[in-house]
């Protein structure tokens, strides 16, 4: 399981969670596992007994190369708890809190260099939530508390969509600016507790599909608010740090259980392609969460497999360049009505499109997501002062149908195939057709 993470492409995990951290205590995961508390975390609310605590999940990053970003306690927790446990994954064994991690058999420090200061403690859904004016002076408070033990880390504030909830944006960005290095902002496409009788999968099809070009907008808003209003001397990064689709109205009866669809890993796909039009500034992304719950990866005692929604993942993850390109798209568009809290969208791209190239610019990937659950889309694709060799590796995440997804028992109903394709290439631009329900990745090798 961890090698297929770390193989996945998944190379950071943020952990313990989003609304599980406004309620867990660190202190109460470390050291011998059978003396460690069993307590109730109010966020879910379900027992949790604390047998993989803070060395467990460090050493599991460090055995496989994965970077850890915890998110600290700021809901329940407490200022000093916070620089505590930046001490006890940071500090010197002759420190207070390092030296508890040197007795619990770790006397070097893990180095842990990314922190987020809680999370959604604007919602009135978190343990612990306040007004935007007190979070913003508590997270200053914590940072620097942080970096006093610790000023390498890198932190992440908690940020909230545009300027809402009393000005959420606008209060942080003003009170962190000296203090933190990113702000973070989540979305769901649709959140479908707003709707009281759940439709059809297929009513829901344009707005999960066209949940990326309403990603986009909130990120480019939200930037903007936080620029205009930023205390400190650099724009801070982004931290996409929580996204996902979540429709949970499949019929399944276990919390937070999710068959990801085709439908699902095209949103994924189009979402990676905003994330990449905006890598100058969004710096980290996580998709929550990864095993089961709302899992990319689903595992049961005898068999695991993956969803449409990895299967993108790792597809992008494997197989992208390492630079974004601007890109620009002419075509076919579709609207979207109001639904499951997603705003009404116009001239939503049908073909969403992005490209990428690897740092001595001969490789390009041309990324095309077909957001139509029918029809394929022909593309005139055209690559400015390039030549194109005539044969291209195209990878193409697909299904039995727009709605497939793998189950136990029918495994196998999205897939990602590769095949090498002649392209006849004139003139920097060639010609290609995008199949209904799809996710395309064209390698293209330039020779000149």
């Amino acid at each position: 399981m961890a090698r297929l993470i770390r193989n996945g492409g998944i190379s950071m995990l943020r952990w313990p969670g989003g609304n599980f951290a406004s309620d867990y205590f660190w202190h109460e995961g470390i050291g011998p596992i059978d003396r460690r508390p069993t307590r109730l975390n109010r966020a879910r609310p379900e027992l949790e007994p604390h047998d993989l605590g803070t060395d467990e999940f460090l050493a599991f990053c460090r055995d496989y190369e994965i970077e850890p970003f915890i998110v600290l306690n700021a809901g329940s927790g407490s200022i000093e708890d916070a620089a505590a446990w930046v001490e006890y994954c940071n500090g010197p064994a002759d420190s207070e809190s390092g030296r508890r991690r040197a007795e619990n058999g770790h006397p070097e420090p893990w180095a842990v260099r990314y922190w987020s200061l809680g999370n959604e403690l604007w919602g009135n859904f978190q343990v612990g939530h306040v007004d935007a004016e007190t979070y913003a002076h508590r997270a200053d408070e914590t940072a620097q508390a942080m970096r006093a033990v610790d000023p390498d880390i890198h932190i992440t504030a908690i940020g909230h969509i545009r300027d809402t909830t009393g000005g959420w944006n606008r209060h942080v960005a003003r009170a962190v600016g000296d203090s933190v290095d990113a702000i973070a902002i989540h979305h769901y496409p649709v959140i479908i507790s707003t709707v009281d009788h759940p439709p059809p999968d297929d009513a829901m099809w344009d707005a999960i599909t066209a949940g990326a070009n309403d990603a986009a907008d909130i990120l480019s808003d939200s930037i903007a608010v936080i620029d205009a209003h930023w205390s400190g001397d650099t724009p801070p990064e982004i931290s996409f740090d929580e996204w996902n689709s979540w429709v949970g109205v499949h019929g399944h009866a276990g919390w937070l259980e999710e068959p990801f669809r085709l439908r699902d890993g095209l949103y994924a796909a189009a979402l990676f392609n905003e994330i990449h039009r905006r890598a100058e500034r969004i710096t980290m992304a996580h998709q929550a969460m990864i095993v089961n719950r709302l899992g990319f990866i689903e595992v049961r005692p005898t068999r695991t497999w993956l969803t449409a929604s990895f299967q993108a993942l790792a597809l992008y993850a494997e197989h992208s360049g390492t630079i974004a390109l601007a890109t620009n798209y002419a075509g076919p568009t579709f609207n979207t009505r109001a639904f499951g809290g997603a705003p009404p969208q116009a001239d939503v791209p049908a073909l969403n499109v992005m490209a990428t190239a690897t740092v001595d610019g001969r490789r390009i990937v041309v990324a095309g997501v077909n957001l139509q659950a029918e029809g394929d889309i022909a593309a005139r694709i055209e690559i400015a002062g390039s030549a194109i060799a005539a044969t291209a590796t195209v990878r193409e995440l697909n299904g039995d149908d727009g709605m497939a997804y793998d189950t136990f028992e029918d495994p196998g109903r999205t897939r990602v195939t590769a095949r090498e394709v002649d392209l006849d290439p004139k003139d920097g631009a060639f010609d290609y057709v995008f199949p209904a329900h799809s996710a395309t990745l064209i390698e293209l090798t330039i020779s000149g």
